[in-house]
């Protein structure tokens, strides 16, 4: 069974959506953890996320000094996650375009397959909007080569891509 679980929520100029999505999160599934990955936000989203932290116990804070780009904040966030033992990472955008009401879905296709011999080493999925769930996304343009791994099916007939590799990187 599963037991670290983070979701990664890359943020810039996100104070107002922070507040909403990183309960929603968390109330999902009591072993999910967040991790803000901000980009020095002007608007003060990285105060907001320290706060966060504060008082719960399953929000992380990853400061990054610039906005970087939505790819290396994942990066970034990806590296972290793994660095803290976490044995499966989420993405998922501040702005509820990705809709967290998914990750129990989720949670319970990785872990069957898990229990199958399906998986190994760090699990990474994208939960998107369109119903279609990939390893990772940006700027309209899929991640590809060895960060892709493998496609499983789940019951509503969407898409999840997992890696294997990821580690070796």
């Amino acid at each position: 069974m599963l037991e670290r679980l983070l979701v990664i929520v890359p943020t810039y100029n996100e104070a107002t959506n922070l507040p909403q999505i990183v309960p929603a999160i968390l109330k999902q599934d009591p072993r999910l953890e967040v991790l803000v990955v901000d980009d020095n936000s002007p608007d003060g989203t990285g105060d907001i996320a320290d706060r966060m932290a504060q008082t719960k116990t399953r929000v992380h804070v990853l400061h990054r000094q610039a906005k970087e780009g939505l790819g290396r904040a994942y990066l970034a966030g990806f590296q972290w996650g793994l660095d803290q033992g976490y044995q499966a990472m989420f993405e998922m955008d501040a702005d509820f375009s990705h809709d967290p009401a998914f990750l129990p879905r989720f949670l319970v296709a990785i872990e069957e397959a898990d229990n199958s011999g399906g998986l190994s080493g760090a699990i990474t999925v994208r939960v998107q909007c369109s119903g279609v769930f990939s390893f990772a996304k940006t700027g309209g343009g899929t991640f590809t080569g060895a960060f892709l791994g493998k496609n499983l099916t789940v019951n509503n007939g969407a898409s999840v891509r997992y890696d294997e590799t990821l580690r070796a990187r």
